[in-house]
């Protein structure tokens, strides 16, 4: 049989006819697997068809793409209203997919098709590249392990954006609220988390399936959170009169309290003076949360001020970090949960503990406390710097330093003095690059009264 009719009966490879106009709700129901992957990986579709299709009837995955005409790239044989699985493989950039049945046809499913690798700068790029503006002084970016994607706050909702492929998008208002006070990446870049208000959700971000954390709701407001890989998220709800710490899992029915004693419930326990606002952690591989409390919750805690203490989910009751320190706060962990950092209030200085061998790896004076890379080699944080009375306020520089060479890498100023004053800073990639919260514009030196997220790469510029 000649290879054209071979192909005609197969119904592969070749343009398909023309789509109807379409009039009330499509009879073809279709779900993709993901939005985005590498060139080459499958796209899994699946639905439903109606009662009224013929019986032996093919269903056709049809993908089109740079605006060339429908190809059909799967079949399989479908029952009246039966399921169907289909799959076809992703090309560079955009394309659309359908899926038909005889003469009927389902909505239309965008993916784009991403050519896999580290983010690499433009030749000769500029040292700071920005991301965004922040209307929310407070709301600080968060960025993925490999710095590909890069978090921020919006003005109607977190802004994602891609540091690969320049992509950048707003997550539409029908996904969040209006006013996000907090979002966070996880370290693969797969999860997005955000909270505002009463209301926290997560959004994978290949499925677009969008969960609502069951927090019980509670005087005050949700004012961070952060993701794990696999969808678990730890949440602080800040009230008028202190804090509280949550963490949910995906599949738990209900967000579990942290900063109470083992075995109370959390609805008998009222808003504690004593408890800290701090963020609460968890790790990239979600095996171990950190969070502050002021609460005594372990019998080695003898004082009331906040402490910073690791719980392991499943563990009947948290640790605290160093009973030798007063005051800590401002926890950070390694994407698997063997390095802590946290800050040291009483003598004002940033801290990395290795958690395995149980010993202290670096101390600095610091402003706040130091960010950890995913893999645990880097600490992202900005240093203290002295003035003399009635001096101006110092800009602050953002610092990477390698904790296995203790080299430390400063943001730069340039001829005209401009240059970053950090709030965060957040390392990807080993430390080439990081994300860096700041108050000032680097390339002009102008203040602004919102926060601004920049990447700041090293990569042949230091």
């Amino acid at each position: 049989m000649p290879a054209l009719v071979v192909a005609l009966a197969l119904g592969l490879g070749l343009p398909s006819s023309a789509e109807p106009a379409a009039r009330g709700p499509r009879p073809v129901s279709l779900t993709l697997d993901r939005t985005w992957g590498a060139p080459g990986e499958d796209v899994v579709a699946t639905g439903t068809v109606p009662d009224r299709v013929a019986e032996s009837s093919f269903a056709l995955l049809q993908r089109r793409s740079r605006g060339r005409t429908w190809t059909t790239v799967d079949r399989v044989a479908v029952q009246p209203g039966g399921g169907y699985r289909l799959s076809g493989p992703l090309v560079e950039g955009r394309q659309d997919w359908k899926v038909r049945v005889g003469d009927l046809f389902s909505a239309r499913r965008a993916t784009r098709g991403i050519v896999p690798g580290p983010y690499d700068p433009d030749p000769g790029g500029p040292a700071f590249r920005h991301v965004h503006g922040s209307q929310y002084q407070r709301f600080a970016a968060d960025v993925s392990a490999t710095g590909r994607s890069v978090v921020t706050a919006g003005t109607g909702g977190p802004f994602l954006q891609d540091q690969l492929t320049r992509h950048a998008e707003q997550l539409p208002r029908d996904l969040t609220s209006y006013l996000v006070s907090s979002g966070a990446v996880s370290d693969d870049g797969l999860v997005l988390a955000m909270a505002q208000g009463q209301v926290a959700q997560t959004l994978g971000m290949r499925s677009q399936d969008l969960v609502r954390v069951p927090v019980p709701r509670a005087r005050g407001r949700l004012s961070s959170v952060a993701v794990a890989d696999d969808g678990s998220v730890t949440l602080t709800r800040r009230t008028r009169d202190g804090g509280q710490a949550w963490w949910w899992t995906p599949g738990r029915a209900r967000a579990l309290r942290l900063d109470v004693p083992a075995g109370t419930d959390p609805s008998t326990v009222g808003p504690d003076p004593a408890t800290s606002r701090e963020p609460a952690t968890v790790s990239g591989d979600g095996a171990t949360v950190a969070f502050v409390s002021s609460a005594r919750l372990a019998d080695d805690d003898v004082d009331d001020e906040p402490d910073v203490y690791l719980w392991h989910p499943g563990q009947a009751a948290p640790v605290l970090v160093d009973p030798g320190l007063g005051a800590t706060g401002s926890p950070s962990l390694s994407g698997d949960g063997t390095r802590l950092a946290y800050l040291d209030v009483t003598a004002g200085e940033v801290v990395v503990r290795d958690l395995d061998a149980e010993e202290e790896v670096f101390r600095a004076a610091a402003v706040g406390g130091g960010v950890l890379s995913a893999d645990g080699g880097t600490l992202g944080w900005v240093a203290a710097v002295e003035t003399s009375p009635g001096e101006p306020a110092p800009a602050h520089p953002a610092r990477l330093t390698d904790l296995a060479t203790g080299v430390t890498t400063v943001s730069p100023v340039d001829a005209d003095g401009h240059g970053l004053d950090a709030l965060r800073v957040v390392p990807a990639d080993g430390g080439r690059h990081a994300v860096v919260t700041t108050t000032v514009d680097p390339r002009t030196g102008e203040a602004y009264p919102i926060t601004w997220a920049w990447t700041w790469d090293t990569e042949g510029v230091w």
